[in-house]
């Protein structure tokens, strides 16, 4: 059968015949059907990608599990949905049905999109064009599949710290309001994946997600690694701790009352009935400035670690962080903490005034002032973990 599939694209036009492809076909072919690990290193040219698909798909023609294949860069994962695995579907001949999971940030969540958009302040120290806003309120309403990759090939130029506040989010996006309204396209980009034949995704996703390997790729036929140099640095960006000063401003930019979830309370307390909420929003503000202030502090302490001229450095766990910078990281945890408890409370006061002291835009803002809530405390328990 292997023989069969590259014969038929022998007959393609300007195809050429790779002995060394055949050959790494073969043992990959001979790996799956007894089962293991195979590793192959080869080089440019030899037509690795077609080599590993088209023993995997014909496994999966046969009823095994589907193909998933992990890449780390986004150019080789387009060159797969678009070229490769064609080729490789059509030299099995018969159809498959492949798709390309990415990581839930990468979808649009409606319901997060059209109460934004109708926050134009929001947008202002972006400064997000008009015709921009105009051209992401289209595509919004119109997209059907929600992939943010979209925008820069129709020319919507949005920052990618606005893509953040529209794109899909795992508190905010496990509300029922999501699913019940306009479909969630993360759910359905899920729902499609667990239906195909191939599967891509990125390293990235792979490591990072539990959900992802304990059900499809567990159920997956043939796993491959591409790329599998990179496996090494993606697990530590994914499974280690990184920080940076540029982390906390993000986060207090998406929690604040200029630009964030404080900003969308504020403006949705009823005229002379917040009175309670007002007050605890004035709390969770004032304890965002400390934060970025021991932050600051705490990163000019970290300098000292660094070999000189170099702007990052790897720490292992065991390393004592306390004892190079004995009193920052103590202050920028207390000031953390203090933050989270504010948000906390400030959550349980929208819950128990609800709509006597908020418009409906309020209310559903509570579900991203949980997530704030998480994510700093989140930050928090990654600083303890060092």
């Amino acid at each position: 059968m292997l023989d069969s599939a590259f014969d038929r694209l022998s007959r393609l036009p300007g195809w050429e015949d790779r002995p060394g492809q055949r050959a790494m076909a073969r043992f990959w072919g001979e790996t799956l059907e007894r089962g293991g690990v195979l590793a192959v290193e080869a080089p440019t040219g030899i037509g690795k990608s077609l080599a590993y698909l088209i023993p995997a798909l014909l496994l999966r023609a046969r009823g095994s599990g589907p193909a998933v294949v992990s890449t780390c860069t986004k150019a080789l994962q387009e060159q797969l949905l678009n070229q490769d695995v064609p080729l490789a579907v059509r030299a099995i001949g018969r159809p498959l049905r492949v798709v390309a999971l990415k990581g839930r940030q990468n979808y649009l969540c409606r319901r997060r999109a059209e109460t934004r958009l109708a926050q134009r302040g929001l947008f202002a120290d972006a400064r997000v064009s008009e015709r921009s806003m105009e051209a992401l309120r289209a595509w919004v309403d119109r997209t059907d599949t929600g992939e943010l990759d979209e925008l820069p090939g129709l020319g919507i130029e949005i920052p990618a710290s606005l893509l953040l506040e529209i794109s899909s989010d795992p508190v905010v996006c496990a509300a029922p309001a999501c699913e019940a309204t306009a479909g969630c396209f993360a759910k359905r980009a899920r729902r499609e994946a667990i239906r195909a034949d191939v599967v891509l995704v990125n390293h990235a996703l792979l490591l990072s997600d539990p959900g992802l390997r304990a059900g499809l790729v567990a159920e997956a036929g043939a796993l491959i690694l591409d790329e599998a140099h990179q496996i090494e640095r993606v697990a530590r960006e994914q499974l280690g701790v990184t920080l940076g000063i540029r982390d906390f401003s993000r986060l207090a930019g998406r929690t604040d009352a200029r630009s964030g979830v404080l900003r969308l309370l504020k403006r949705a307390l009823r005229r002379g009935r917040g009175g309670a909420v007002a007050e605890r929003i004035r709390v969770a503000e004032e304890a965002i400035p400390p934060v970025l202030s021991h932050a600051a502090s705490f990163a000019r302490d970290l300098e000292r670690l660094l070999p000189a001229g170099a702007q990052t450095a790897r720490i292992a766990r065991d390393r004592d962080l306390a004892g190079v910078s004995p009193h920052a990281l103590d202050q920028l945890l207390a000031s953390i903490g203090s933050l989270v408890r504010a948000l906390e409370s400030l959550g349980e006061t929208v819950d128990r005034e609800g709509r006597a002291a908020l418009k409906p835009e309020g209310l559903e803002a509570r579900d991203e002032l949980r997530a704030r809530a998480l994510a700093w405390a989140e930050m928090e328990r990654s600083l303890r973990s060092v």
